[in-house]
């Protein structure tokens, strides 16, 4: 396929103006991957896009927010990037989302994100590491959906900006 077919394959507009059939766009047309679960809920994957999608806007507000990270830790993958993966030090439970920024006698922000669906579980693990970080500082939460999450991020960014010496 000539690059200009590779390039257009993704737009029937374009399929039409280059001469295919209605028959042949159908065929070419990209399927519509569904970013809701059967029930109509966002998945957690698209929850925590919108969270950083609203963060990189967000920082020219609060440029402290370019710092925000997603951990890796639920993504899918084979027995041998698992493995891989935790010889790296990959930990399970550990917060999907952190902003490494001190506010107000916190050393930064900590979230675990969930889907807004009534089955969507924290695991033990994801217990454990909050735990451990609040000991340590942090400030962790377990939002259901981004709007929950943006909503954690504005009171926690809102807080006085702790001076150090």
């Amino acid at each position: 396929m000539p690059v200009e077919r590779k390039i257009a394959a993704r737009d029937p507009a374009k399929l039409r103006r280059l001469g295919f059939s209605e028959e042949e766009i159908a065929k070419k047309a990209p399927r519509k991957s569904s970013k809701r679960t059967v029930t109509g809920v966002l998945t957690e994957h698209e929850e925590q896009k919108k969270v950083i999608k609203w963060a990189w806007r967000a920082s020219k507000i609060w440029p402290e927010l370019s710092r925000l990270f997603a951990v890796p830790n639920g993504a899918k993958r084979s027995q041998a990037e698992a493995a891989w993966a935790k010889a790296e030090g990959l930990r399970p439970g550990v917060p999907d989302l952190l902003l490494p920024v001190r506010r107000a006698g916190a050393v930064g922000l900590a979230l675990e994100m969930k889907s807004t669906s009534k089955t969507a579980r924290v695991s033990t693990a994801q217990t454990a590491w909050p735990q451990y970080l609040e000991s340590a500082g942090w400030v962790t939460a377990v939002p259901r959906g981004a709007d929950a999450a943006i909503k954690i991020i504005e009171e926690y960014m809102s807080r006085p900006v702790e001076v150090t010496a």
